[in-house]
């Protein structure tokens, strides 16, 4: 009887569940409906700095009013406009959308949101999608330098070409940078482009540069172009590995371990080796292929009265300065037994 009882219940729910679909379904159907005339409009080439407008026409082919709750464009060099008031069924409505291509160039694609009541569609997305055709152009747009040891930063340039498009009245007024991290040189120029050599300064320091090269125009749209010139500047020196463990510090005999100090500059010399912890002690061997040095390290576990966390201070010099190197040492006593 239970059970019966409970299978005319389930099939009394899926029942209310069918109907509550149904009505939801037909309620949707009578409800607004947006339609878009045009999802994207193409408007071809342009002219850097030209200002493109457009028009997409918004239907309701539903049966109540269809209200455009706001429009939102993907960046601020887009503009879209749109009335808020309700839309009949059957009627329609223009959404004004304006793009600035100032400061574009190539491919462009413009998105703006619709947000409508229509339930099936709330957001409905166009596009403007075309071409900017900039009056200056580099090649390539940045200048990259990827990880330069210190020691080669001299024997490392990179190209540019600056271009003047046809037809405009563009002229190059200057090259230059205000970084002392970079060399600017010309190698061509006349009326309509420049090839410039990019090198890195002999005094440019060891990390990270992100600096820019600075074109300055006359007569034209734009008084400035900017090439960003990206460089990794790596230490002539490095440790494998840079971090040396002794793992568990059992027992109470010396325990041995050796880190290479790789040197790009075969100039460079080790001046100096020191320890931050009396448990600790390193000794410099050449290495055999002539290129760095092997550091030894000795550890003396009685010594140790806790979690070891040391390092190894490694003092170099070469033919552009002197530099530190750090080797972290770890190691971890076992626990003490009690009783």
């Amino acid at each position: 009887m239970q059970r019966a009882f409970k299978r005319l219940l389930v099939a009394q729910l899926l029942v209310v569940l069918v109907l509550y679909a149904a009505a939801t379904a037909q309620t949707a159907k009578q409800g607004p409906r947006i339609s878009v005339q045009e999802q994207d409009f193409n408007f071809g080439k342009v002219s850097e700095g030209a200002k493109v407008a457009h028009s997409f026409k918004i239907s309701n082919n539903g049966r109540t009013d269809l209200v455009i709750q706001r429009v939102v464009a993907a960046c601020g060099c887009t503009v879209a406009n749109a009335s808020t008031a309700p839309i009949p069924p059957g009627g329609s409505t223009d959404i004004g959308v304006e793009f600035d291509s100032a400061g574009f160039s190539g491919p462009v694609q413009k998105a703006v949101r619709i947000y409508s009541n229509d339930p099936d569609a709330p957001i409905t997305t166009v596009s403007l999608i075309g071409t900017v055709a900039t009056e200056v152009t580099t090649e390539p747009k940045t200048v990259v330098f990827d990880k330069v040891a210190r020691s080669n930063v001299g024997g490392q340039s990179k190209q540019v070409r600056v271009s003047i498009a046809p037809g405009s009245s563009a002229t190059i007024a200057a090259v230059r940078t205000f970084s002392k991290a970079l060399q600017v040189r010309e190698l061509e120029a006349d009326a309509t482009s420049r090839l410039l050599s990019i090198s890195l300064s002999p005094e440019v320091p060891v990390g990270e540069i992100r600096e820019r090269i600075v074109i300055e125009l006359k007569g034209g749209k734009r008084s400035v172009v900017n090439v960003p010139v990206y460089a990794s500047v790596q230490s002539d020196t490095s440790l494998e590995p840079a971090v040396l463990s002794f793992g568990l510090l059992a027992g109470v005999d010396s325990v041995k371990r050796r880190a290479k100090l790789v040197a790009a500059d075969a100039q460079t010399q080790v001046k100096d080796v020191r320890s931050n912890h009396p448990a600790l002690s390193a000794n410099v061997v050449p290495a055999e292929d002539g290129k760095g040095y092997w550091i030894d390290v000795t550890l003396d576990p009685t010594k140790v009265e806790k979690d070891l966390r040391a390092a190894i201070s490694i003092n170099t010099s070469n033919s552009h300065g002197e530099e530190e190197l750090l080797l972290n040492v770890y190691g971890v006593l076992p626990p003490k037994v009690e009783g």
